[in-house]
């Protein structure tokens, strides 16, 4: 009997909870990929995955598990489990340094419920494609934040800044667009603080992306000077006005026509020396 996807990923499901009720503890990917073998007599590979992540990362999405984040292995647990996150003492600021490249925000900070995000290896950026496309060879499928661990990012705010929330709001299924919707009503220091404590948290959901595919994640944290830039010496201090002008101008000069392409300028810019497309 030929498995398909969905009967792997059923399996998986019962094989945790059963696993869960004998341990009343979280499964580690070793574990759970020897009992699928044993039980099916089957690897993810017979049934098209190429990682037992993938499937996994599924079942996060349709909230039928959830997964440890904090770690680089995979460890995942019945939707009912918290893990246990370090405890939050107020939320200043994000520290010194970090910043979230700007095609990497909108891939690991927001969900995507019709599209997939990727990263491509060659032109070394973020992706936002249809959940149908074709991935090419240069391109490698990211695991973004599902519902759930935003809802328990909100959580830990909540309990950090002392908020109390309704849990209308705090279970709703589009809960970050909710809770984001509230935080419009907020006043201008809570939003603040909220959008540290996300980005802090972003930054970390990247830095353990990073280090399970192998690349270096100060490259998407850095706002300036990274290895796949062209050049690398130190630049030398800017003054204000003209030489701000100057090196910006020197800047754009250094572009790849790709980097041009995505380049983000204010609308009377590009409205004042852009024709517009035929």
């Amino acid at each position: 009997m030929t498995l398909s996807k969905d009967d792997y990923k059923s399996a998986i499901v019962q094989i945790v909870e059963q696993l869960y009720s004998e341990t009343n503890k979280p499964i580690t990917g070793a574990v759970l990929a020897e009992r699928l073998r044993t039980s099916l007599q089957a690897s993810y590979t017979d049934v098209g995955y190429v990682k037992l992540s993938e499937p996994i990362n599924e079942l996060v999405e349709s909230q039928q598990l959830t997964r440890n984040r904090r770690v680089k292995h995979l460890e995942v647990a019945p939707p009912s489990f918290e893990f246990d996150l370090p405890k939050t003492q107020g939320c200043s600021s994000v520290p010194k340094g970090t910043y979230v490249r700007e095609d990497a925000w909108p891939v690991f900070a927001m969900l995507h419920d019709r599209s997939i995000a990727v990263f491509d290896k060659q032109l070394l950026k973020f992706r936002l494609l249809a959940d149908d496309a074709t991935l090419r060879d240069s391109q490698i499928r990211v695991a973004t934040p599902s519902n759930t661990d935003h809802r328990n990012w909100i959580k830990q705010f909540a309990q950090a800044e002392g908020l109390s929330l309704e849990p209308a709001l705090t279970e709703a299924d589009g809960v970050l667009r909710e809770f984001s919707v509230w935080m419009q009503s907020q006043d201008t220091s809570l939003q603040y603080k909220w959008k540290d404590f996300r980005a802090v948290r972003v930054a970390d959901v990247i830095r353990i992306w990073s280090a399970s595919n192998g690349l270096d994640a100060t490259d998407f944290l850095s706002p300036v000077i990274s290895r796949y830039s062209a050049r690398t010496t130190n630049t030398p201090a800017i003054k204000p006005d003209t030489d701000i002008r100057s090196a910006v101008l020197r800047c754009v000069a250094d572009l790849s026509l790709d980097e041009l392409d995505n380049m983000m300028l204010p609308l009377r810019v590009v409205l004042k020396h852009f024709k517009p497309r035929d």
